[in-house]
């Protein structure tokens, strides 16, 4: 009764009165045991006493006292299996945060770890490891996480270790302590990271790499950088070369190399003097017979390579600790490598971890930061399953390695849209060329980025008239069974297509070109495991990168969706999403301020003001032009030909 009488009496979220707080008080009292009565009265006076910034009157013991009551509140529902456990983590996260300095609230923290379900912080690890240094009882839940799940916290702490190049004392005293109970297991990870790093980039491809941007300083600046010259050499001569590169560097190129050297010491000695332009001349050829030679002959010589040529230690990794991330505590067997290069002597790199289970899980090494985008995507799919369960995103399990590498989880079978043209292009009756609106487009004109944006989009118009874009539409129908079949693809399809578009929208990213945009064979389902920020929150960005539309909705698309199209399907779909995520709205910009901190810290080139207060104009204000409009809005934006066509070539505003 006292429930409902609270609840009642809530005109407003940000006008809750003395009259509902009691009787939510009253509640507790008279039901112990009911988590709702706890949730309302932890989160009525988490929101008098700690969310309400623009209050008149503020008085600091009495907000002291509701923050205490939040957070004993929060605890006590979370102890009762609430269901709204994950985003009162979130608050007890924030408050512990903000309240680090009082001494009751670290207190009441400490007191109820032991009480409630550990488990319940494993989806925050990544978010309490990235605030470590901000609060000690941060350091104390870790600690208690990785007493009961070590694998859960080994991960996340051990890519933190490598990203500081500065060892915090708090950190490697948590570390030292979490190691104590099972060092076997912290020694393995510190091996599997260490083989990781180095199979990522290969002694051949670090030399080919390097020399290709030195002959850009030789060519265009006439000019020398010693010491990179010579950083190359220490690399080489400190490094534990694998027998791969034994053979490349040691044997075939070992001559070549050492002849470098001489003409760079030669150099050196004589930079000073008249004759200097001659021995640099002379030191430079020698290092172009060096990137001739892996250019022509070693990188085309070895398309693949064996785990065993490329890592022997990784090779000998067998029957280990560590669990494979997105496993039910399935342990690593062994590992086993693909590694293969493409026709540019890029390396395409893929790590197969062998479970306990008899099963495969194979892993590719990237050199960018998904894991933290991924793991956010995971806990919107928390809230997105609650509220709704036909809103789902396609993600993967994530291991990040460092700051710019990570292991990302493979779906298969898969295709992204680039390709999925493409191939239904040249298998059809009547094939056409895979690129023929871009042929087109030529024949108008030459210089298409250059003339007015009148002419532009007449000329977009005539090739979307001359070349229709339903190879999508019908590459569907062909790979479905039967009708049914068919029509549960397509909804699937239309649903998963939305839901990633609201959510990239939110988070600042940006949209996806062909070849970043993935189907799922099986369900059909469209996928993305790359993120990048839109170029409009990041700066020194030329105008040709920037992003004029909200995400990716061109014809191949919406005509996939068949007679509806946007109207009915995905528009709908796209308004279920936007409203769970403005109903969690406070979880979710919380989340992303956070990730928008850490990512400015590896970039150094993120707009964090002007992408936080894009975020927070979504969220919160869309509730004054209603959300039907807003994503009307956006849809219209989206498909807006004068947008599409100042899109950059790459992007392909066909398809």
């Amino acid at each position: 009764m006292h429930l409902c009488l609270g609840t009642w009496e809530i005109q407003d979220e940000n006008e809750i009165s003395g009259k509902s707080l009691r009787n939510f008080h009253l509640a507790t009292k008279y039901d112990e045991n009911s988590g709702k009565s706890w949730q309302k009265w932890a989160l009525a006076n988490y929101q008098l006493g700690f969310q309400l910034e623009n209050r008149t009157e503020v008085n600091e013991e009495i907000d002291l006292k509701r923050a205490i009551c939040a957070m004993e509140g929060l605890f006590k529902a979370i102890s009762l299996n609430c269901k709204y456990s994950l985003e009162n983590i979130f608050r007890i996260f924030k408050m512990a945060l903000k309240l680090k300095e009082i001494s009751e609230i670290s207190e009441i923290v400490r007191k109820n770890l032991k009480a409630m379900r550990i488990q319940e912080w494993i989806p925050m690890i990544p978010t309490l490891v990235s605030k470590f240094n901000s609060s000690h009882v941060i350091g104390e839940i870790l600690e208690e996480i990785g007493n009961q799940f070590p694998n859960a916290v080994i991960f996340p702490l051990m890519s933190t270790r490598i990203e500081n190049s500065q060892k915090t004392p708090q950190l490697e005293d948590l570390i030292f302590k979490l190691k104590s109970t099972d060092p076997m297991l912290w020694d393995q990870v510190q091996l599997l990271f260490d083989e990781i790093s180095l199979i990522s980039r290969p002694m051949e491809e670090i030399w080919n790499t390097k020399i290709t941007e030195l002959s850009q300083k030789f060519f265009q600046e006439k000019s020398f950088n010693l010491k990179e010259y010579i950083e190359l050499h220490d690399l080489l001569e400190s490094r534990d070369l694998s027998q791969l590169e034994k053979r490349v560097f040691d044997q075939e190129m070992m001559n070549l190399i050492h002849f470098a050297k001489i003409q760079l010491e030669n150099f050196e000695r004589e930079k000073e003097n008249e004759n200097s332009k001659k021995f640099g001349e002379i030191m430079w050829d020698a290092y172009s017979a060096i990137f001739r030679k892996l250019q022509k002959t070693i990188l085309p010589r070895y398309p693949c390579s064996e785990i065993s040529e490329i890592s022997a230690r990784l090779s000998d990794f067998r029957n280990s600790r560590v669990e494979i991330p997105g496993t039910d505590h399935v342990t690593i067997s062994h590992v086993t490598c693909r590694f293969s290069r493409n026709c540019h002597c890029c390396a395409n790199r893929f790590l197969k971890f062998h479970g306990t289970d008899g099963k495969e899980y194979e892993f590719s090494i990237e050199r960018n930061s998904t894991d933290g985008w991924m793991r956010m995507m995971d806990i919107f799919n928390s809230f997105l399953r609650r509220e709704n369960s036909k809103f789902q995103l396609e993600t993967v399990p994530t291991i990040s390695v460092s700051r710019d590498l990570c292991l990302l989880g493979i779906i298969l079978p898969r295709e992204n849209l680039w390709t999925a043209i493409r191939n239904f292009r040249e298998n059809s009756r009547n094939p056409i060329s895979f690129n023929s609106e871009l042929s087109l487009q030529n024949k108008f004109s030459q210089n298409f980025n250059e003339i007015p944006l009148d002419q532009k989009l007449e000329i977009f118009e005539k090739v979307c008239k001359q070349v229709p874009g339903t190879d999508l539409r019908r590459n569907f129908w062909k790979n479905s069974v039967n009708a049914e079949s068919w029509y549960s693809r397509r909804q699937n399809f239309t649903k998963s297509l939305a839901c990633l578009s609201m959510v990239n929208y939110v988070t600042c990213l940006s949209s996806c070109n062909p070849s970043g945009l993935f189907i799922l064979k099986k369900s059909n389902k469209v996928a993305r495991f790359g993120f990048e920020y839109s170029p409009n929150f990041q700066s020194n960005v030329s105008v040709y990168w920037k992003d004029y539309v909200p995400f990716r909705l061109t014809r191949q698309l919406v005509n996939a969706m068949e007679i509806s199209q946007v109207e009915s399907t995905f528009k709908k779909s796209c308004e279920g999403v936007l409203e769970i995520l403005q109903k969690f709205r406070e979880v979710v910009a919380f989340m992303l301020k956070i990730q928008l901190g850490e990512d400015l810290a590896k970039f150094q080139d993120l707009l964090v003001p002007k992408a936080t207060q894009r975020i927070e104009q979504i969220l919160y204000d869309t509730e004054k032009l209603g959300i039907p409009k807003f994503v009307d809005r956006i849809i219209e934006e989206a498909k807006n030909p004068e947008n599409l066509i100042q899109q950059m070539a790459a992007w392909n505003p066909y398809w």
